[in-house]
């Protein structure tokens, strides 16, 4: 198995273990790094993932030597621009920060939500109902 499918393996793990997460990863061939931004940010703090975690960079540098991996959040100075693949978890989209919402405004039947990601995101309240 190469480290792509080991990650890929292992980072499926996490997200059906952290249904609350989203990853996006990168690979940077010249400096053999394998980037994972795991977000919310509180990720880091849960135990469960903390765990997984620790297993899973120690059976990493075990299998890949020479390979680097790096865990960050969506905050750090290293960030993911194009990422090669993204993943999340089914109560993901569940968890709405106040630290990403600029803006809320509301109207008879759309409430518009301003990211800081210079993302607009609709939620049509007629298909909630």
């Amino acid at each position: 198995m190469n480290s792509f499918n080991f990650l890929i393996d292992k980072l499926t793990h996490i997200v059906e273990t952290c249904s609350n997460i989203r990853i996006r990863y990168k690979y940077i061939e010249e400096d053999l790094l394998h980037i994972v931004e795991v977000v919310p940010e509180k990720t880091f703090q849960e135990q469960i993932f903390l765990e997984i975690e620790k297993k899973f960079v120690s059976e990493f540098h075990e299998k890949f030597k020479y390979e680097n991996l790096c865990f960050i959040s969506n905050d750090d100075p290293i960030g993911i621009n194009n990422p090669d693949f993204v993943m999340q978890g089914n109560n993901f989209g569940n968890i709405i920060t106040e630290r990403f919402i600029n803006d809320i405004k509301r109207t008879e039947w759309k409430i518009e939500l301003s990211c800081d990601r210079d993302e607009e995101i609709f939620y049509d309240n007629k298909l909630a109902a």
